[in-house]
């Protein structure tokens, strides 16, 4: 009985997919900071890089490192500063207590926009970094101020309306003084940006495949 003839390529292996290289490690000349509210003249350490197993990052004026393992949270929102662009920032909280901010303002802590590109490309790196170690899973990924910090806002920017808009019209209607109006105008100025900016800012979460982006 003839024997059933075989196609030995068919049996063959199937050559192995080869696996795409790892991006390069890029470091980020962004401004860090502990994360802490302490008065600051200047920003002096700058330099943060995601890598395969962790983020190196420039904190008092030496190289500093975490694993991503040990990433509890991520936080990004914007600020806006009187006669300045919006500045966004990107605070990392750790296992061990330590925090990371790291913002698109330059040495004085003003945007002059030339970090800001690189600020959401870190953001976009980090972000990718985290999905690959899967260690995304156990991190909280939030967008805006805090409740305390977003309160705290809310309360002034009413203290504002109140003194620079409500008490003026009342004044008008009493004293029929149409100067005082002027007072309504200034209040209007500066209650306006604060409301867009608490708005821009209202506490949510994300994807961490779809982190917000803020310049491009």
């Amino acid at each position: 009985m003839p024997t059933k003839q075989t196609d030995p390529q068919k049996h063959a292996a199937a050559p192995k997919r080869k696996q795409p290289a790892p991006p390069p490690v890029r470091r980020y000349d962004l401004f860090c900071t502990d994360g802490s509210a302490r008065f600051r003249l200047q920003l002096n350490d700058e330099g943060v890089s995601p890598g395969p197993d962790g983020l190196e990052f420039m904190l008092e004026r030496r190289w500093s490192s975490q694993v991503w393992d040990d990433v509890v949270s991520v936080t990004v929102n914007s600020n806006t500063l009187p006669d300045s662009a919006p500045i966004a920032t990107c605070r990392i909280k750790f296992y061990d207590g330590e925090e990371l901010l790291v913002t698109s303002a330059n040495a004085n802590g003003l945007s002059d926009g030339t970090r800001n590109g690189e600020f959401d490309d870190f953001v976009r790196d980090l972000h990718k970094r985290l999905l690959a170690s899967g260690a995304a899973s156990d991190v909280t990924f939030r967008s805006g101020y805090s409740r305390a910090r977003s309160s705290a806002l809310l309360v002034s920017l009413l203290a504002a309306a109140g003194i620079f808009v409500v008490l003026p019209v009342v004044l008008f209607f009493l004293t029929r003084r149409a100067d005082i109006l002027l007072m309504t105008l200034f209040g209007a100025l500066l209650v306006v940006p604060g409301a867009t900016l608490l708005g821009a800012n209202r506490l949510g979460s994300y994807r961490p495949d779809s982190p917000p982006k803020f310049f491009n």
